[in-house]
């Protein structure tokens, strides 16, 4: 539970450093989509997390399944962030090499360097 909250505040923490403010709207940006996705999934495991701690009785039939239901919705966020990371760093080093390189260095290199 102690780890879902931590986990939780670090996604806020990121959505905000990426849309620079509390609540931001930035549909455009790739950069808000990865971290309002994971601020999602943080909440599904948050979710998880809080319906599946039960102190003592007998335990509905629902809450497993229900918890359940949320650790696969954090998982798939976190899968979806993953795919849009990559994304993301490919057009970013495209983006880089496109501007570090002139079209006859990139040839005379055999393509692009890291360097």
């Amino acid at each position: 539970m102690i780890g879902s909250v931590l986990f939780l505040i670090s996604g806020y923490l990121a959505y905000i450093e990426a849309g620079h403010a509390h609540w931001s709207f930035k549909p455009l940006e790739m950069e808000w989509w990865i971290v309002f996705i994971n601020f999602l999934g943080c909440i599904a495991f948050m979710v998880a997390s809080t319906i599946a701690f039960i102190p003592k009785g007998a335990e509905p039939v629902w809450i497993g399944q229900m918890s359940n239901a949320n650790l696969f919705t954090g998982a798939l966020c976190f899968f979806t962030d993953a795919v849009l990371l990559m994304i993301e760093a490919r057009m970013d080093w495209e983006k880089t090499a496109h501007l570090s390189f002139s079209s006859g260095q990139a040839e005379q290199s055999g393509g692009v360097s890291l360097s």
